[in-house]
């Protein structure tokens, strides 16, 4: 059941469908076929994570920061685009999307798994459709994915799923991608840490022979620093001042 619910939690029938017609209007029961759970185990789940989406919001959406921000956005779409942290139903583009909602529309367009690579070749049908005046992308973190095998407690590493080189490359060229259908820089958020040894010991990462290191992560979040000198918001940071 704990597989199920993370699929319900970070699959997003709609983005794995991306570009098929009628994709995103899929019956609650083709999609709970397409996750493998029930239809009534979907509702229930997915009414969960809108409440917790709600509650999240209820606790910012007042605050000074909030007004300003709605006011700046006013009228503006803004596509969220990145990897399944985005993709979350509980997630950070959930949690604006009510906050600004109703002066600002904000479109979910993450996706479980992407890399940087990935992005790139979504990037027609995920965001230069949208109408997008402002894009917020949060990558990085699947480019650090190495591919391992798991030994007990210990884990045999293969190569990472994107290169440092590559990353840079990609990163560079969304960004000018972004700038040319928005007419304005992209806002770029790094990726959030990691917890070494509870990734290592996850079943779901395990099962896919899968695995991420700080090591390897912080390296991309210095890649994209530094791709994108002074632009950044280090999420890192966040969760280091909230202890």
């Amino acid at each position: 059941e704990e597989a199920a619910d993370l699929r319900i939690q970070f699959q997003r029938i709609e983005r794995l469908l991306e570009g098929l017609p009628g994709a995103p209007d899929l019956p609650i029961d083709v999609q709970a076929a397409i996750l493998g759970v029930s239809p009534d185990r979907l509702a229930a789940r997915l009414s969960t994570h809108a409440q917790q989406v709600s509650d999240a919001v209820h606790r910012v959406a007042d605050s000074p920061l909030a007004d300003v921000v709605r006011e700046e956005y006013r009228g503006k779409t803004i596509v969220c685009f990145g990897d399944s942290i985005t993709a979350d139903r509980n997630s950070w583009a959930e949690v604006l999307m009510g906050v600004l909602a109703p002066e600002a529309r904000v479109l979910n367009r993450g996706r479980s798994g992407d890399t940087t690579g990935d992005l790139l070749s979504r990037f027609a049908s995920g965001v230069a459709g949208s109408g997008a005046d402002v894009v917020i992308t949060m990558a990085g973190t699947n480019d650090a994915r190495r591919y391992g095998i798991h030994r007990d407690s210990s884990v045999q590493f293969g190569s990472l799923a994107i290169s440092d080189g590559d990353t840079a490359t990609n990163i560079v060229q969304l960004d000018k991608m972004i700038a040319g259908i928005t007419g304005v820089p992209g806002i770029w958020l790094t990726p959030p840490p990691i917890d070494d040894a509870r990734i290592r010991d996850h079943p779901s990462p395990r099962g896919a022979e899968l695995v991420w290191r700080t090591e390897d992560l912080d390296r991309k979040v210095s890649i994209i620093r530094r791709t994108l000198p002074n632009r950044p918001t280090a999420t890192a940071d966040a969760f280091a001042a909230a202890g």
